[in-house]
């Protein structure tokens, strides 16, 4: 009986938190993309494949990384990436997402890895993309986030199954934008600033 009552616990924490799924079909491409609707934004569920003019690259120049982890944008790229009606979610958009799965305001304004297991909620389960141990991985926003690595502002590429990074449209200082990232190893998020020419992952919100 506590076994039934735990999984009924279970479903009715995800039905909260990932209230909607569906699909969106970027024009420009014909790329479809699942939708996930988290509180009161809506997101891309995958991280971003449309190919801009300049400054986005896929993986270690790979095309087998393409389909499942997107490309890395620099900053003046990824702002201008996402198709009409979505835009590269602000910094304060990252905390309105992070405070609504639990994290307390005065850490989401913090920098570095900061609360519990916010991050384990917007990561893939698994070990097949992510390194284990993917500790505290549930994905029950269905967020689904994935390990894309990023580029280096020097073109060398790092940590693939180790860390997702993906950037905000907020200007930190001089030439640094926030970013947020997820590790492997935990199930917290990290909030810093970093170079614009460096690539990263992108995720899309939908406009209010």
């Amino acid at each position: 009986m506590n076994r039934i009552i735990t999984i009924l616990m279970v479903i009715y924490a995800i039905s909260l938190r990932c209230q909607n799924s569906d699909t969106f079909t970027d024009p420009r491409d014909g790329k479809t993309y699942k939708v996930v609707t988290i509180g009161k934004q809506t997101w891309m569920a995958e991280n971003l494949s449309f190919k801009t003019d300049s400054g986005c690259w896929v993986y270690n120049n790979d095309e087998k990384y393409l389909l499942k982890f997107g490309y890395l944008y620099n900053w003046e790229s990824a702002i201008l990436a996402c198709p009409d009606g979505w835009h590269i979610p602000t910094d304060e958009d990252w905390k309105t997402l992070e405070v609504f799965l639990g994290m307390k305001k005065a850490h989401a304004d913090m920098e570095m890895y900061r609360g519990m297991n916010e991050g384990g909620d917007l990561k893939s389960v698994g070990t097949i993309e992510w390194l284990a141990p993917n500790q505290g991985a549930t994905n029950s926003t269905g967020f689904s986030a994935l390990p894309g690595g990023l580029r280096s502002e020097y073109g060398d590429y790092y940590s693939i199954g180790e860390n997702g990074w993906w950037w905000s449209s907020t200007v930190l200082r001089f030439e640094n934008a926030w970013y947020r990232s997820l590790r492997y190893s935990g199930g917290d998020i990290d909030r810093l600033g970093y170079n614009k020419s460096i690539g990263l992952s992108v995720r899309c919100l939908k406009n209010n």
